[in-house]
This record gives C-alpha cells, sequence and structure tokens, in this order.
C-alpha cells in the first residue's frame, strides 16, 4: 500500500489493484494507542479496536518516507529490487 497524501493505493503481485481517495482524511500518526498493556503507534495486520485482525502470514515490511511510483513496486516485486531512498524501516519476519 502507498499513500501518495490523498490516494490510498493497493497492490498485489506487483499490480495496482484499488486505490482510495483520502481527501480531507489525514492518518493519525502524532497519537500512541493502548492495546492489551502495549504502547503501539503502528499497526499492522489489525487495527486499534483489537478486532478484525488480518488472518494469514507477513513476511516482511517495509516502510519509506514518501509514496514509492508504481514502478518502484513493480520492479520490487518482479525483479526484487529494492529502492532504500527513504526507507526507514525494514522488519524480516522470516
Amino acid at each position: 500500500i502507498t499513500f501518495n497524501g490523498s490516494d490510498l493505493i493497493m497492490y498485489l503481485d506487483g499490480k495496482q489493484i484499488d486505490i482510495e481517495d483520502t481527501e480531507g482524511s489525514v492518518p493519525d500518526n502524532t497519537e500512541t494507542h493502548q492495546l492489551n498493556n502495549e504502547t503501539r503507534l503502528l499497526f499492522i495486520g489489525g487495527n486499534i479496536d483489537d478486532k478484525d485482525f488480518f488472518i494469514g502470514d507477513i513476511d516482511e515490511v517495509r516502510l519509506w518516507d514518501r509514496a514509492l511510483a508504481a514502478k518502484e513496486v513493480k520492479q520490487a516485486y518482479e525483479k526484487g529490487i529494492l529502492f532504500t531512498e527513504g526507507q526507514v524501516l525494514h522488519v524480516p519476519f522470516y
């Protein structure tokens, strides 16, 4: 998923599958939330209400301080070319 300031764009296997216009919405990046006696700012695979969890496996998570271009997403999937410019987090789970 990329966010360019107005649109959330979802990719699957390097191809865009959905886009959601979020004009007027701002992600909550200023507060932390308590969940199961832990303080969290970022939720991956769940939400702050401790319900509606993702069912499946998450292999790794990467975050950038910019929205990746569709070409970058495609190259990352098809060729394993990962752009590190602006990358602020990489968590390999496996």
